[in-house]
């Protein structure tokens, strides 16, 4: 689950899960560091609630890994 360790790290509130806990370290930052980034500008263009905001990351998620898929798809049964 990476939605709150991302809540954790846009507002410094809410749950930091086991895994990212420094005792543990068994999952990275590396992963939410750049949907931190992308969160922030949504933030900043559009003026929205949290809870908007997981939706619209979400949406981008879904969007972006459908098009790669169509294009990984399209690009395999060319050859």
């Amino acid at each position: 689950n990476y939605w709150e360790p991302l809540h954790f790290m846009l507002y410094g509130t809410g749950m930091q899960t086991w895994e990212y806990a420094p005792q543990y370290a068994l999952r990275t930052y590396a992963y939410l560091l750049p949907m931190a980034g992308v969160a922030k500008t949504f933030q900043f263009i559009l003026d929205i609630f949290p809870s908007s905001l997981i939706h619209q990351l979400s949406t981008l998620l879904f969007v972006s890994t459908a098009s790669a898929t169509s294009a990984t798809s399209a690009a395999s049964s060319q050859n």
